[in-house]
């Protein structure tokens, strides 16, 4: 059986769910040991065929600077990664540690696998610039490129000078592993929209809000939960016109706290400017909860319009339109929150995907 190392060195949110499922699946068919941050949650890791080797990679950029230089660690990593002598080596994220160990291990003659969830770096998005030279850099060393979406390989041909054949496609797995934090005294409140994740100009809270002026100034029953950090001053004007409606929680959330949101909602709004993949479907599908996505990145791939939700432009007439046919038509909501779940495993099932690109990690 293949031996394959699997670099995270982001260990909290969306990264590390990702990389623990990512994990999990894999260690169906392969040997697999996870390079991971000591204060990560081991929690959601299947312990059947999956290693941790554990490092010191803290978030924070003083101690992050403290730990590129502790050399003694990257020596004990890079002679732990010989001993095992895996058939390839395969970095979950764009973290500036993946430079270092990709190159050193590519001159050895291992095989590099990238996965890229932003190729394409997002409007507003902090750090843009040093992460779309890490994606360059990637781009250039890996045998393979894992993207989430059609679009997203289509724009990364236009873009890097790289043969298509090192481009494979992995959709973006679901997040039912957060259903085990289901709360049963959590009820799903009518007529509820769902804003969930961080705060960033790119994902268009502003078109959501504008849409639901729209509902308001129609006399509509709604209400918008918004919960995520980030900055609202530029979006206080709006929310102070919907302010009655309007319930915020403006921190980072736990994933023990993520289904308390997603239970309560009706319906995830995802009203992007643009995109690239969402974390944020692969959630609301397991809870069973429609979403209304723009037509902007590789949204569009993951959403049976008229099935799991909507897909719209970016027009808050046309997202305020989508918004009543969910809220207001009870057959069609409960239709499509059965879509969803089913949708789950079938669409975006992580075994049944990976199965799909297995050969990527043969010696």
């Amino acid at each position: 059986m293949e031996k394959i190392i699997l670099f995270s060195f982001y260990g909290r949110s969306g990264m590390w769910h990702y990389a623990t499922q990512y994990a999990n699946a894999l260690s169906n068919f392969k040997k697999v040991y996870l390079v991971c941050p000591k204060y990560s949650k081991k929690e959601f890791i299947e312990y059947n065929n999956t290693s941790l080797i554990e490092i010191n990679s803290n978030p924070s950029i003083k101690k992050f600077i403290i730990e590129t230089l502790n050399i003694c660690q990257h020596i004990d990593l890079f002679l732990k990664i010989l001993k095992i002598n895996p058939t390839a080596l395969h970095f979950l994220d764009n973290h500036p540690w993946s430079i270092l160990y990709a190159l050193i291990f590519k001159l050895l003659g291992y095989k590099i696998i990238f996965t890229q969830h932003d190729p394409i770096q997002h409007t507003g998005e902090p750090r843009g610039n040093i992460q779309g030279i890490i994606n360059k850099i990637q781009m250039k060393l890996g045998d393979y490129i894992i993207i989430h979406s059609e679009f997203l390989k289509n724009m990364v041909l236009k873009k890097f000078n790289i043969s298509k054949n090192k481009i494979i496609i992995y959709p973006h797995g679901h997040y039912a592993f957060l259903l085990k934090y289901k709360k049963d005294n959590i009820r799903e409140e009518p007529y509820t929209i769902l804003f969930f994740g961080r705060i960033l100009k790119y994902k268009g809270l502003d078109l959501l809000l504008k849409s639901l002026l729209i509902l308001k100034e129609e006399g509509c029953k709604f209400k918008l939960i918004i919960a995520g950090e980030g900055d609202l001053k530029p979006y206080k004007k709006l929310i102070n016109k919907l302010k009655e409606y309007i319930e915020i929680h403006d921190k980072y959330i736990a994933e023990e706290d993520i289904p308390y949101y997603f239970q309560k909602t009706c319906l995830v709004a995802l009203t992007y400017h643009d995109a690239t993949q969402s974390g944020i479907i692969p959630i609301a599908y397991p809870f069973g909860k429609p979403v209304i996505v723009t037509k902007v990145g590789g949204l569009p791939e993951v959403v049976i319009n008229g099935k799991t939700g909507y897909i719209v432009d970016k027009n808050p007439e046309e997202i305020a339109k989508s918004i009543k046919n969910i809220l207001y038509n009870p057959s069609v909501q409960d239709e499509m929150k059965e879509n969803c779940k089913k949708a789950t495993y079938e669409l975006i099932d992580w075994i049944e995907n990976i199965k799909k690109i297995l050969y990527i990690y043969e010696g």
